[in-house]
């Protein structure tokens, strides 16, 4: 809605909640700020970086702690140092020496033909770097993401990069190398930053979207909507919503285009027209992991580990129903 309004457009957003943001939502109690979804945002491309400072919060970042570079998984009940570099791999007691042969053999394997089908991520991983490499470094890192099966998850939907890698330069280390070379000399992506860094706001990650509302029309807002109808009137060549505000106030519309951002299981649940609802049948059945965010406060003697890191990832074969945990005190300090 910014982007358009600033290109000179109309835009117009309802919102069925008492506020925007979705689940980006953050709440202070008790000497506490926590977040009930994302807990940071990577600043690596310089149009979001661009939207920060149009939406005023520049001066309100935070961020991240050095520490945050460090990962942790959880492998046999233990923390492990995730490596982040090749001679932290090679010296890694995470991984067998098996494991690490097989990541070599890397760059000689053939690449898989781009109309070959569909591959999940699972057996892409499997198949370029190695059953070990998957269960205990790429399963948990895409758990952390989509908390999702990776033996479900396809590879050129979910990871077009990583894709475009292996079909681009036939492997993933030689690709890896070539883009950081052109990063390096200034080429490629004109909008990819050098230097990525991880942040939130002073006032929690709710600031993002309260900002770029700030920055909208007024009254192009409305909250607390119950949307009537949605049809597309041939007469006028547009598309019709009504809609009634809780307050009990009304309204109705004509619009060039709808962009319907709600979860693929609430599609069904929208006054759409028959029509529209056969042409996306098969979007509501989409699978969404059922996820829960608990946020816990210790007195910092309580804890015996120095928490030197972002946070831990459970390894595919760990066998727990966490999925993680984040260390939001040492990514921001005051949390």
């Amino acid at each position: 809605a910014y982007h358009l309004q600033q290109a000179g457009h109309s835009a117009v957003i309802f919102e069925k909640s008492s506020r925007i943001g979705g689940a980006i939502q953050s709440s202070s109690k008790e000497g506490f700020l926590y977040e009930h979804g994302p807990n940071s945002l990577m600043v690596n491309d310089k149009r979001v970086e661009n939207l920060i400072h149009q939406a005023d919060l520049s001066s309100k970042i935070q961020v991240a702690n050095k520490a945050a570079n460090k990962r942790f998984v959880v492998h046999k009940g233990k923390l492990n140092t995730l490596p982040s570099s090749p001679a932290s791999f090679v010296t890694s007691s995470l991984f067998s020496l098996k494991a690490k042969l097989r990541l070599a053999k890397e760059p000689f394997i053939a690449k898989r033909a781009a109309d070959a089908g569909g591959e999940s991520f699972a057996d892409f991983i499997r198949r370029r770097l190695g059953p070990e490499i998957l269960e205990k470094a790429a399963a948990p890192f895409v758990n952390g993401i989509y908390a999702g099966d990776p033996n479900r998850l396809s590879t050129n939907h979910a990871f077009p990069r990583l894709f475009a890698l292996e079909q681009g330069h036939g492997s993933l280390i030689k690709g890896i190398y070539v883009m950081m070379r052109e990063i390096k000399k200034g080429k490629g992506d004109s909008n990819r930053m050098a230097k990525r860094k991880i942040i939130s706001f002073k006032d929690g990650m709710e600031s993002l979207p309260k900002g770029i509302a700030s920055k909208l029309q007024e009254g192009s807002i409305f909250l607390d909507t119950k949307l009537g109808n949605i049809f597309f009137n041939k007469k006028t060549k547009c598309w019709h919503i009504d809609w009634k505000v809780e307050n009990g106030a009304t309204g109705q519309g004509c619009f060039d285009d709808v962009i319907i951002t709600v979860p693929a299981h609430k599609l069904e649940n929208l006054p759409l027209e028959g029509k529209v609802l056969d042409a996306i049948s098969r979007v509501p059945h989409l699978d969404y992991p059922p996820v829960a965010a608990m946020t816990l406060g210790f007195k910092r003697s309580q804890i015996s580990h120095p928490l030197d890191g972002f946070g831990m990832l459970n390894a595919l074969n760990e066998k727990s129903k966490l999925l993680g945990a984040l260390f939001t005190s040492t990514l921001f300090p005051g949390r």
